[in-house]
């Protein structure tokens, strides 16, 4: 009977949690082991570590939308600008009457800005450009600027062209290619020197339009003894053969 009793006594005691090296619960009279505390360190560190490499790894995009910039204006809007419309002149006259004075006039506007050309060696391959306030006329009774062009396609169409005798255009053009360059106001007129240094225009021909840029000083008065500089010129217009 005593050793009955031991026997069993060892029995519980191998139950209870100081004889095994995990902890244990007993829940309805059912044993579950718990995992030691070393044990849910390292699970935890597996975890952590697997976290770690998703965060790492994930890429979260760009989520602006496209067309748009990180302020939620339209990028594709902003940045474009409207080039000047064709049919437009621009440039700035100085001189003892013109004290920096900036002109721009447009078709649109209801100024005048209009390119001839008369193409042909008789006719001198002549690109006839003006610009003036009023449409009237031809541009005749208001100030205006003309621009004589001779041999206009000689080296391709358009091209770079010096100062040339501003009265000889048209049929009288001479074999090299060159530009002439009036301002009238009234009764009073400034032409180029024909061999002004300081005196050019570079054109171009896009798509049956005629793109330029000029300068020129000194322009002297025709009757008179003052003297005028055109700057920043600029213009487009549609190239009208005649």
């Amino acid at each position: 009977m005593q050793t009955l009793r031991r026997d069993l006594l060892c029995v519980l005691v191998l139950l209870m949690p100081a004889c095994s090296g995990s902890e244990s619960s007993t829940t309805d009279g059912a044993t579950t082991v718990q995992p030691t505390t070393e044990a849910m360190t390292t699970e935890a560190e597996s975890t952590a570590g697997e976290s770690s490499e998703v965060t790492e790894g994930t890429d979260t995009g760009d989520t602006t939308a496209p067309g748009t910039s990180e302020d939620g204006s339209d990028s594709e809007t902003e940045g474009e600008t409207e080039g000047p419309p064709v049919g437009h002149a621009a440039f700035v006259l100085s001189g003892e009457d013109y004290p920096e004075v900036d002109y721009a006039w447009t078709n649109d506007a209801g100024n005048l800005v209009y390119c001839y050309y008369y193409q042909g060696e008789a006719k001198g391959d002549y690109m006839w450009i003006r610009f003036a306030e009023s449409s009237l006329q031809n541009g005749d009774d208001s100030p205006h600027i003309d621009l004589d062009v001779c041999r206009f396609s000689s080296d391709g169409f358009g091209g770079t062209f010096p100062a040339m005798d501003p009265t000889k255009f048209g049929s009288q053009c001479q074999a090299d290619p060159g530009f002439g360059i009036w301002w009238h106001e009234g009764s009073v007129a400034y032409n180029n020197e024909p061999m002004a240094s300081d005196c050019q225009l570079t054109a171009s021909v896009q798509d049956g339009v005629v793109y330029g840029e000029f300068e020129c000083t000194p322009l002297p008065e025709v009757e008179g003894s003052k003297t005028l500089a055109v700057t920043a010129g600029e213009f487009s217009c549609i190239a009208e053969a005649k």
